[in-house]
């Protein structure tokens, strides 16, 4: 099965143009979407949710119901409704609201490791480490990276669990597993996703890395992308 990962607002973008695609019959028969990103308020985010809504509506009144020539609204979308969580697309956050990054990575604890905290300001600044998160990582992709470098973490939290679940499910199936990750280079959210989700995924356990596809859709510019396979 294919799998669409949006990071950010640029990530959005995309997954919209996806939609309009698979409303126009050229997607594939079925697509599993999770959106990655930190600030809640993004507009971009409020419009592909209603967005989303309109095509399940759509997928319900005329999926297969247009004749054998018509392909319209036929892609089945799967949005990962896990137990607990309304129905409709789901996004991920890396920080919980008003976080800033020290609290991220606990670096007024770190002292009482064998990590001392000296290390963490070696590669951020005060105002770094200070950044309230609640609003994306601001064009900051050493930030946003850290952050997302702990989603190792979250395998046993949902939306994860669930879809390493559903991708070891892919697996053992023919055609095995697809994962497309989309967001832009330029900005914080995007730029930061690529290597460690990617990194994520290929270290679940069990899952059978041969037939794990990765690709990247990295936009540079405005109409304007670069891909990029086996991340």
């Amino acid at each position: 099965m294919n799998t669409l990962i949006c990071a950010g607002g640029s990530g959005v973008r995309v997954l919209e143009a996806m939609l309009q695609l698979c409303a126009a019959g050229l997607g594939p028969p079925s697509l599993r979407l999770l959106v990655i990103d930190p600030d809640s308020a993004n507009g971009n985010g409020a419009r592909v949710t209603t967005l989303v809504e309109s095509y399940l509506e759509g997928h319900r009144r005329f999926a297969g119901r247009l004749g054998d020539s018509l392909d319209l609204f036929r892609t089945e979308l799967d949005l990962l409704d896990v137990g607990g969580r309304s129905a409709g697309l789901k996004t991920w956050s890396p920080v919980e609201k008003g976080q800033r990054l020290r609290q991220v990575l606990n670096v007024d604890l770190l002292d009482s490791t064998s990590t001392p905290s000296d290390l963490v300001r070696l590669f951020f600044t005060t105002e770094e480490l200070d950044m309230d998160l609640t609003q994306g990582f601001r064009g900051h992709p050493s930030v946003g990276a850290a952050a997302m470098s702990l989603v190792i973490f979250k395998t046993g939290e949902q939306p994860w669990r669930q879809l390493v679940e559903k991708l070891r499910g892919d697996l053992a199936r023919d055609g095995g597993a697809r994962v497309f990750l989309a967001g832009s280079v330029f900005g914080g959210t995007g730029a930061s996703t690529f290597y460690p989700i990617a990194r994520f995924l290929r270290g679940v356990p069990e899952v059978n890395h041969d037939r794990l596809k990765i690709a990247a859709g990295a936009l540079s510019q405005i109409g304007r992308a670069s891909c990029r396979e086996r991340v």
